[in-house]
């Protein structure tokens, strides 16, 4: 498992929760050998629909079956421990 604080060793820890948890998406996807075209491909979406839902455009979101599924093909407690901090 990657420690979320390693992975984001170079990026500062968002204050904001939607923030917090936006952070983990990206964070997991950049752990995934391949980035973010290797972790869209995981969850059967195109990079652009991956893209679309972690920042919210055109009204889609990441639910939490996505949000598990990316955490457990990154192999880290990302989006676990950014739901922890709240």
């Amino acid at each position: 498992m990657v420690d979320i604080k390693q992975q984001t060793a170079h990026h500062r820890t968002p204050e904001n929760p939607v923030d917090r948890i936006r952070a983990s998406y990206q964070s997991m996807c950049r752990a995934v050998n391949g980035g973010w075209s290797a972790m869209a491909a995981s969850v059967s979406l195109s990079k652009d629909g991956l893209e679309n839902r972690i920042y919210e455009r055109k009204g889609q979101s990441v639910d939490v079956h996505l949000a598990m599924q990316m955490q457990a093909n990154s192999n880290t407690t990302l989006f676990a421990e950014a739901v922890a901090a709240e």
